[in-house]
């Protein structure tokens, strides 16, 4: 793997952005992130949603024992009442983090265009207990997601992250695996991720 950084000379005139982006945000609301790790989802969010364009589309999922469209795909000219959805999300149950995945994953492809970069960002500690928990098979998943262009990230948060599931998903997903305990721990890595997703012409 190699990430390259090029500067170009300040006379030199780019070409416009002509990829949009189609991202869903799936936040895990089981009990597990109940206090700080969900208000820290929620703020890394809305991060996310204040990064977009009117042109782009998100989606945002929640999910514990069963998932759940809280905003279904739709483009980001009325931010706010998306921010406000997400401010209203409230925790407990078990973690079906595959459900909220796959959920996430199907609102993305159905909007998927040939000038669109998909990804479902997926805000969890990654315990999941519920449904489908086998690694090898969610990274399979992944993969093959991400082999019809719909890649997948993870952001865990929370003391008790599972990375072998966050970073194997993210790795399989040919997306990007962070962790940190709270949103400004985040903010780097995030903003990382959407100057490469911005700024992707090809």
């Amino acid at each position: 793997h190699a990430l390259l950084q090029i500067t170009a000379d300040d006379g030199l005139t780019l070409p416009t952005r002509d990829k949009s982006l189609n991202l869903a945000i799936v936040i895990d609301r089981s009990g597990s992130m109940g206090g700080r790790p969900l208000h820290e989802a929620q703020k890394a969010a809305i991060m996310m949603i204040q990064k977009m364009s009117a042109e782009d589309r998100v989606a945002v999922i929640v999910y514990n024992h069963s998932a759940e469209v809280l905003v279904p795909s739709t483009s980001c000219s009325d931010s706010q009442l998306i921010i406000e959805r997400i401010g209203q999300i409230s925790a407990g149950g078990s973690t079906a983090l595959h459900s909220g995945w796959l959920l996430g994953a199907e609102e993305v492809a159905r909007h998927k265009t040939t000038t669109s970069l998909n990804r479902v960002l997926l805000l969890s500690d990654g315990n999941a207990n519920q449904g489908l928990t086998d690694l090898e098979k969610i990274r399979s998943q992944c993969a093959q997601l991400a082999d019809n262009e719909v890649t997948t990230s993870t952001y865990g948060l929370g003391r008790s992250f599972n990375e072998d599931l966050m970073i194997g998903m993210a790795d399989s997903g040919l997306g990007q695996g962070y962790y940190g305990e709270t949103a400004d721990d985040l903010a780097d890595p995030f903003n990382e991720e959407f100057e490469l997703l911005l700024n992707t012409l090809a």
